[in-house]
């Protein structure tokens, strides 16, 4: 469902979940939930101000 959402395949897109996993960054429990222990270094690995998502996330409210 994921890789649907973003374009990418089943393949990337557990492989890169796999990578963030062991990183520490994030987990998965079951096939639907998606855990973001480190948003910071997600958001650093991603090349985003995560203060700037933060307002605009906020902002969209």
């Amino acid at each position: 469902v994921l890789g649907d959402f973003v374009g990418l395949s089943a393949v990337h897109v557990c492989r890169t979940l796999r990578r963030l996993g062991r990183r520490g960054v994030l987990s998965t429990e079951g096939h639907m939930t998606v855990v973001i222990h480190d948003a910071g270094a997600l958001a650093d690995i991603a090349g985003i101000d995560l203060a700037y998502l933060r307002r605009e996330i906020i902002a969209a409210r």
